[in-house]
């Protein structure tokens, strides 16, 4: 399954220059469209989504309420994690409910079915987040301010010697991975990071729920409601996250997912 977010228009009032428009009508609410494709109902059952296709789902549903939002761009990555649900479709009691079946709705999958699911999480985490780390820096370097100017030769080079240093892997001859890779073409220059730096963020803003002891927990949820949605873009992403936890933020909780994965 893929999603793909269309902004359709942003939330705004308008001055009240706007003569001709009724005061009642000049509040505008935001319009996204989130469009994905997914499985097909078929003659004897619904169509039923994979945890996979739930997991896209919610990711690009969250930043269809991150547009609505107007929250800052690259912060809402950290945010999106938490909003997006990415973690809250790991939890037990969140998988009892998405896992019942249609027909019967009481019916859930078994325990251990779901602890193997959340032990798959960690699979092949080390490559992932080496290949994050060395696409991260191969931005910087591109569009860093010492960078020479960039020919294809150069480029397909340095991306193979960061490759190969953090990944340990080759890049298979005759290939041009840059050329497949659309972020740094599309407003994302330098900030490819931000991808893994938001799990950062997420963790650390996520154990607020694990400590309070679930994600249905309403103190917190009120908190980050107060804290992080309700002001928007009103407020920089660090000052909001700060506010939600009332500390500064660290690592330690992505770090503490790392050894448990």
């Amino acid at each position: 399954a893929h999603q793909c977010v269309v902004p359709i228009s942003p939330s705004c009032s308008l001055t009240k220059d706007y003569k001709e428009i009724d005061e009642a009508s000049r509040k505008i609410y935001p319009m996204v469209v989130n469009i994905g494709n997914v499985p097909k109902p078929t003659g004897t059952s619904p169509s039923l989504l994979y945890h996979s296709q739930e997991h896209n789902f919610m990711n690009s549903d969250t930043f269809a309420m991150l547009s609505a939002l107007i929250l800052p761009s690259i912060f809402s990555l950290g945010l999106g994690n938490l909003l997006k649900l990415e973690n809250w479709i790991w939890d037990t009691a969140v998988l009892k409910v998405l896992s019942s079946h249609y027909q019967t709705p009481t019916q859930s999958l078994p325990d251990s079915t779901i602890t193997a699911l959340q032990k798959s999480r960690g699979l092949l985490s080390g490559y992932r987040y080496s290949r994050q780390a060395f696409m991260s820096l191969f931005d910087l370097v591109l569009h860093g301010p010492q960078s020479a100017p960039a020919t294809a030769a150069s480029i397909s080079t340095l991306w193979s010697q960061l490759q190969k240093k953090y990944t340990n892997l080759d890049m298979i001859p005759n290939t041009d991975p840059v050329a497949s890779w659309y972020h740094p073409a599309m407003g994302y220059d330098a900030g490819y990071y931000s991808y893994l730096w938001s799990e950062v963020l997420s963790s650390d803003a996520f154990s607020a729920f694990e400590e309070a002891g679930g994600c249905s927990d309403a103190e917190v949820g009120l908190r980050y409601r107060e804290c992080v949605l309700e002001p928007g873009a009103t407020r920089g992403g660090m000052e909001m996250l700060r506010a939600f936890l009332g500390r500064e933020p660290n690592e330690e909780a992505f770090l503490k997912t790392l050894e448990e994965e």
